[in-house]
């Protein structure tokens, strides 16, 4: 899962995220990738998460 570590929108027109658990780094993403953003309030317990290859 990623989170929104820096909006750049109206400055760069563009996104930096971050992983939550930390491993996967940040990257950007530009305005014209971004799809859909989610709000998550809370989790229960761990999620499951797997790579799909």
């Amino acid at each position: 899962m990623k989170a929104i570590f820096k909006n750049e929108l109206f400055d760069r027109n563009g996104l930096t995220l971050h992983a939550t658990g930390g491993a996967g780094g940040s990257f950007t993403v530009a305005r014209k990738d971004i799809h859909s953003i989610w709000e998550v309030r809370e989790f229960y317990g761990v999620v499951p998460v797997r790579l799909l290859s």
